[in-house]
C-alpha cells in the first residue's frame, strides 16, 4: 500500500541511495589503499635514510685509516694491524681492510724484495680468466695488497694487484681523480658465487709538501698519489642487520646497482612478483647509483579496517530504505506537514528578528577584520622586505663570482698566479655563501610544509663541541673575539639528530660573532635534567650589542629582522634563528633569550639525553 502512493519517486530514492552507497563505498576503499601506501613510502624513506647513514659511516672509517696515514711519516704492518683488528672487531659488516700503495713498474722488484723478508713468497699477482693466481702482467703502475687484515680466510691474497680487475681499476681511478671515497660495482666474497655480496670502497691518500717520505718513496711523490685505504664491505651483513626489525611486517628489499645503464646488478635481496605494495628509492653511494625497492607482501590491515567499508556500505543502504519508507509514510500526512509549516513560518519570524541581532554582531566583526586586514598588511611589508634583501643577498656573491671571472677569462693570461689564486679564493667563497643561502631557503620551505624530518644516531657530545669550536673560532678572531668553551659533561653520548643540534648551536655562535667586536663569545655546556628527564643544557653568550625588548619579540619571526633595511650594517637574511628555533622545537626544545641592549646578549636551550 505504501509503495503504490509514490512509486517513482520512492524508487528514485532507493536508486539514488543505492549508487551513493556504492560510490561512497569504492572511494572508502581506495583513500584506505592510498593511506597505507602513503605510510609505506614514508617507512621506506625513513628506511633508506638511515641505510645512508650507515653507509657514510664506513666512509668515516676509511678516513679514519687515512688520518693514520697522515699523521705518520710511514706506517709498518704492526701499526696497521693493531689499528684494523679493533675496526673488524667494532664493526662486523666490514670483510676486511687493506692498504694498496702506488707503485711505478720500475719499483716493482724493490717492493717485492722489502715484502719478501718478512713473506718469503710475495709477489705482485693478478688472476687469469680461470681465476688462478699468476704473476702479474708488466703494466706502468700497480696497486698491490700490501697490507691486510680480515676476519676471514676468503680474501685477496698479499700481493694480488687491486688495479689489474678492470671494475676495481675503474673505481680507483675515479677516487684518484676527484680525490673522493669511491666504490666498486658488486663483489663476492663467498667461495661459491653470491654467498656474501658487498662492494669495495677506496679512499685515496696524496703526499702533500711538509711530509717526510722513505727512500722507497721519495722517487714517486711527483706522482702526488701515496695509495688507497680499501675496505671490503659485506652488504649482506649491513642491510640484514638494518631491515631486521621489518621482518614482521613482511617488508622486503632489492638493492640494484644501475650506475651502468648497460649493466644493473642486484645488490641485495632477489625479485618477487609476490608483493601487495611497492615503492622505490634511490641513493648515490659512493659514486655509483643505487636503486632501492621495497616490497610488502600483505598490508597491516586490521579487522575493523578490512569491514569498514562494508559496514559502510550497509549503513548507507539502511538509511536509503529509512528513507524511502519515511517519505512515503509522510506522503500520507499532508495536514500534519502544513501544521508544521505553519510553525515553521512563526520560528522564522522569530529567526529574522535574530539575525537583525546577528548583523550587528557582523558589523563588531568587520571592525575587527579591518584590524586583522592592517595586520596582514605589515606581514606583507615585512615579507616584501625579506624578499628585498634576500635578492640584495644573492646578488652579492653572484656579483663577485661573475666579475672575478670575467677577469680571469680577459686578462688570465697576463696575471699573476698569486693574483689568479686569490680571485679563484673569493670566487670559491661566494659559491659557497651561495649555496648556504640556497641551503636556508630550501631548509626554510621544508620546515614550512612539514617535509622536514628528524634521524637520531648515537653521537659524541665532546666530538661536537670540538667540531664547533674548530669552525668557530676563525668567525671570531675576524672581529678580535675571544671565544671560551665550558663544558662540564658526565655523559659521553647524546642520542638525537646531530645534523639540527650542530646546525642550532653553528647559527648561534655564527651570530654572536657577527654582532660582537673585540669582545668575549661564551658556551657553556653541561648536564641537567628537566621533570626527571636527563639531558643537556646549551648556553651561547656574548658581549656584544644587544637586542631592544621591543625587538626581541620578532626574533624568530620568518620574514623578519631585526634591522630589515637594505642599509643595515650586518648582512645576512635573517632565517637563521627561525631555523634554528624550528629545529630545536623538533628536537624537543625551545630556544630562550636574554639580553640587554649594548650589554650582550645570551641565548640557551635543553635537549633530552635520548630523542626516542
Amino acid at each position: 500500500m505504501i509503495l503504490k502512493k509514490q512509486p517513482r519517486l520512492i524508487l528514485l530514492i532507493l536508486v539514488v541511495g543505492i549508487s551513493t552507497a556504492i560510490t561512497i563505498f569504492l572511494i572508502t576503499k581506495n583513500r584506505i589503499k592510498l593511506q597505507l601506501e602513503k605510510d609505506f613510502s614514508h617507512q621506506a624513506d625513513t628506511e633508506t635514510i638511515q641505510l645512508k647513514a650507515n653507509l657514510d659511516l664506513n666512509e668515516g672509517i676509511l678516513l679514519g685509516i687515512r688520518s693514520l696515514y697522515k699523521a705518520s711519516d710511514f706506517v709498518d704492518r704492526n701499526e696497521f694491524k693493531i689499528y684494523t683488528t679493533l675496526l673488524l672487531e667494532k664493526y662486523p659488516f666490514i670483510q676486511s681492510l687493506h692498504w694498496l700503495p702506488f707503485v711505478p713498474h720500475f719499483l716493482r722488484l724493490e717492493y717485492e724484495k722489502r715484502a719478501q723478508k718478512e713473506y718469503p713468497q710475495f709477489q705482485f699477482k693478478e688472476k687469469t680468466p680461470q681465476g688462478d693466481l699468476v704473476p702479474a702482467k708488466e703494466r706502468s703502475e700497480y696497486f698491490p695488497v700490501y697490507y691486510s687484515e680480515s676476519r676471514t680466510t676468503v680474501v685477496s691474497p698479499l700481493g694480488f694487484d687491486i688495479a689489474s680487475e678492470k671494475p676495481f681499476l675503474f673505481a680507483i681511478e675515479k677516487a684518484r681523480k676527484s680525490g673522493q671515497v669511491k666504490a666498486s660495482s658488486r663483489v663476492s666474497f663467498g667461495e661459491k658465487e653470491g654467498d656474501h655480496v658487498g662492494i669495495f670502497i677506496f679512499a685515496p691518500l696524496f703526499y702533500y709538501e711538509n711530509k717526510a717520505s722513505p727512500p722507497i718513496v721519495k722517487e714517486i711523490k711527483k706522482e702526488k698519489i701515496e695509495g688507497f685505504v680499501m675496505g671490503a664491505y659485506n652488504l649482506n651483513n649491513m642491510i640484514d642487520k638494518i631491515t631486521a626489525h621489518l621482518a614482521n611486517k613482511n617488508i622486503s628489499l632489492l638493492v640494484y646497482d644501475v650506475t651502468e645503464e648497460t649493466n644493473k646488478t642486484i645488490l641485495y635481496g632477489s625479485p618477487s612478483n609476490d608483493y601487495r605494495l611497492k615503492t622505490r628509492t634511490s641513493l648515490t653511494v659512493f659514486g655509483r647509483e643505487w636503486i632501492l625497492l621495497w616490497h610488502q607482501k600483505s598490508t597491516p590491515h586490521s579487522f575493523f579496517t578490512q569491514i569498514y567499508p562494508w559496514l559502510l556500505l550497509g549503513f548507507i543502504f539502511l538509511v536509503t530504505l529509512s528513507i524511502a519508507i519515511i517519505f512515503s509514510l509522510m506522503s500520507s500526512r499532508t495536514e500534519s506537514i502544513q501544521k508544521k509549516v505553519t510553525e515553521r513560518t512563526e520560528e522564522l519570524t522569530k529567526s529574522n528578528q535574530l539575525l537583525r541581532e546577528e548583523i550587528e554582531k557582523r558589523q563588531k566583526t568587520e571592525d575587527a577584520l579591518v584590524t586583522a586586514k592592517n595586520l596582514a598588511e605589515e606581514a606583507s611589508q615585512a615579507k616584501s622586505l625579506f624578499l628585498a634583501n634576500m635578492s640584495h643577498e644573492l646578488r652579492t656573491p653572484l656579483n663577485a663570482i661573475i666579475g672575478y671571472s670575467e677577469i680571469l677569462i680577459e686578462e688570465g693570461d697576463i696575471i699573476p698566479q698569486e693574483e689568479t689564486v686569490s680571485s679563484l679564493k673569493v670566487i670559491q667563497r661566494s659559491g659557497q655563501d651561495l649555496l648556504q643561502i640556497i641551503i636556508d631557503l630550501l631548509e626554510v620551505a621544508k620546515i614550512e610544509s612539514g617535509k622536514a624530518l628528524t634521524v637520531c644516531l648515537d653521537y659524541s657530545l665532546d666530538h661536537i663541541i670540538k667540531e664547533l669550536e674548530a669552525s668557530v673560532r676563525p668567525l671570531a678572531m675576524k672581529n678580535n673575539n675571544k671565544l671560551i668553551v665550558s663544558s662540564a659533561l658526565k655523559t659521553e653520548t647524546i642520542r638525537t639528530d646531530i645534523i639540527k643540534l650542530r646546525q642550532i648551536l653553528f647559527n648561534l655562535l655564527s651570530n654572536a660573532c657577527k654582532f660582537c667586536q673585540e669582545g668575549k663569545i661564551t658556551l657553556i655546556v653541561e648536564n641537567q635534567s628537566q621533570d626527571s628527564v636527563e639531558g643537556v643544557f646549551f648556553s651561547v653568550s656574548d658581549t656584544g650589542i644587544g637586542i631592544d625588548s621591543d625587538d626581541r619579540k620578532k626574533l624568530f619571526q620568518l620574514f623578519s629582522q631585526v634591522d630589515s633595511s637594505l642599509a643595515r650594517e650586518y648582512e645576512g637574511m635573517g632565517v637563521g634563528l627561525f631555523i634554528s628555533q624550528k629545529y630545536c622545537q623538533m628536537l624537543r626544545g625551545e630556544i630562550t633569550v636574554d639580553s640587554k641592549l649594548k650589554e650582550g646578549s645570551s641565548f640557551s636551550f635543553w635537549l633530552p639525553l635520548s630523542l626516542e
